[in-house]
């Protein structure tokens, strides 16, 4: 593996703990990132006012040789607590520097092209760096490890808005200092954990000039008992099996134990709905399901923006003088110019081999797509996947084939975790059905992981039963 280099698109954390882990294994790599520093969504670029990670530390360690690495002021119990975004981005920027990353990681630099030329099995790409366009290369395996790398814009017509209209990556301090002093009526749009999190910054301030639109309210797991773990941790995983069944069920279920809330629900004593189609694993704990709650909240389809503020297909008129869209992000897969010997490629509707590998392109993997767990913890088996891909050089018959047995739905351009198409839990459980029946993972493997989070609430790698494991704290 040693003669095979790999590239890495993005360098957000499960970038860096890609980087970091081939190192360890051998197998020699470096990253390209297209802004300034390394963080991705912790970025001074993606973060918003207020950003924190939503789920404890324990969940989001970058690991080396065996080791957690600690961040500042690292104890057991503020493992069970969340950082902000500026203190996770130093976390980032530490761990590159420690670990002597930077050198082999490409700042400033886009990836636009990646040319593959099937008779030698190498990639090129071609990268936009400083204004200039630079061929690098060759590469035996491209891995594209951006999740959140743009913003996602719904498409409301504007007809007059003179307001300000923002993305809530766009949400910086001053843009906050800005509306405070002049007074302005704010709409947030958007019911997931962006939406929330604008809620929650804009009531820390005591800021009432605000609301809240979306088309339905979101369920999220309680953060209590998400650091707790236990016997409620035991009685939620087992809810989750139920997503194969159904999509209502399993949330009646996680509600009853106490471990969902749906904020800002309209209808009395029972939770407005049981849709599962709106839980997409966001945490809120009990302070912040506090603040939402205590926001006035609309539920409507958005017509267009006018000049005095928000239509909506209702009839109804939200008055406003900027709007934030809490939409969610791209991971920017679309932007990305495809050639095979000289030909364009399609592959925004591909059926990825393992959900990681464009079979007609086989030098790209889509680390967005090969979700194999949440946080950094993910890349620990991304590197393992490569250590395999790389010495078993299936065909492209062979992962067509394997492909388009998947029972998850997802492809190379619709990855499971920004689709309201589907419910994100079954999903995501499809996906680690697809590794088992294709023999990369154990029925053990896959039980450990979500064992090891809801009930002893500690982080680990899903093992697979193929390539080489990097080290990972025990």
């Amino acid at each position: 593996m040693e003669s095979e280099k790999v590239a890495i698109v993005g360098a957000g954390w499960a970038g860096l703990q890609t980087l970091q882990s081939l190192k360890e294994l051998g197998v020699e790599a470096e990253v390209f990132e297209s802004r300034a520093s390394v963080g991705g969504t912790w970025t001074t670029d993606m973060s918003y006012h207020g950003l924190q990670v939503h789920s404890p530390m324990f969940t989001n360690l970058m690991t080396f040789k065996g080791q957690a690495f600690p961040f500042k002021g690292m104890t057991e119990e503020s493992l069970r607590e969340k950082l902000d975004a500026g203190s996770v981005r130093e976390y980032l920027e530490s761990f590159a520097e420690k670990m002597e990353l930077k050198e082999m990681i490409h700042l400033n630099s886009k990836v636009k092209e990646i040319r593959y030329h099937s008779k030698s099995q190498k990639a090129y790409l071609l990268v936009e760096s400083d204004g200039a366009e630079v061929e690098k290369g060759p590469y035996r395996l491209v891995v594209f490890s951006s999740f959140a790398a743009k913003a996602a814009w719904p498409k409301i017509p504007m007809q007059g808005f003179e307001g300000k209209l923002l993305h809530s990556s766009q949400f910086k301090e001053d843009v906050m200092e800005e509306i405070i002093k002049k007074d302005l009526k704010v709409l947030v749009v958007g019911g997931g954990k962006s939406g929330c999190d604008m809620i929650c910054a804009f009531q820390k301030k005591g800021y009432k000039h605000l609301t809240w639109l979306f088309r339905a309210p979101y369920w999220f797991l309680r953060y209590a008992p998400v650091t707790k773990g236990g016997f409620k941790g035991v009685l939620f995983l087992c809810s989750l099996l139920l997503f194969l069944f159904s999509y209502q069920l399993p949330v009646v279920v996680a509600w009853l134990i106490g471990y969902l809330v749906l904020p800002k629900s309209e209808g009395g004593a029972l939770p407005q709905h049981f849709d599962g189609r709106r839980f997409h694993f966001g945490i809120l704990d009990d302070k912040q399901v506090d603040f939402v709650e205590q926001v006035p909240a609309k539920q409507g389809e958005p017509k267009e923006l006018t000049k005095e503020g928000m239509q909506l297909e209702s009839g109804e008129m939200l008055k406003c003088d900027v709007v934030i869209y809490a939409t969610g992000y791209e991971t920017g897969w679309g932007d990305l110019k495809l050639l095979k010997d000289g030909e364009v490629v399609e592959a925004g509707d591909a059926k990825l081999y393992h959900h990681a590998v464009v079979p007609n392109f086989p030098c790209l993997m889509s680390a967005s797509t090969a979700f194999f767990q949440f946080g950094p913890c993910r890349a620990l088996t991304t590197a393992q996947y490569i250590t395999w891909y790389l010495q078993a050089a299936p065909s492209e018959a062979e992962m067509v084939a394997t492909a388009q047995q998947n029972w998850s739905s997802q492809s190379a351009g619709k990855s499971n975790g920004f689709r309201s198409d589907h419910a994100f839990t079954a999903e995501f459980l499809l996906f680690y059905l697809d590794l088992w029946r294709a023999g990369m993972v154990s029925i053990f493997g896959m039980l450990k992981i979500f064992v090891d989070l809801f009930v002893i609430s500690k982080m680990s790698p899903l093992v697979l039963t193929k390539g080489t494991m990097p080290a990972f704290p025990k």
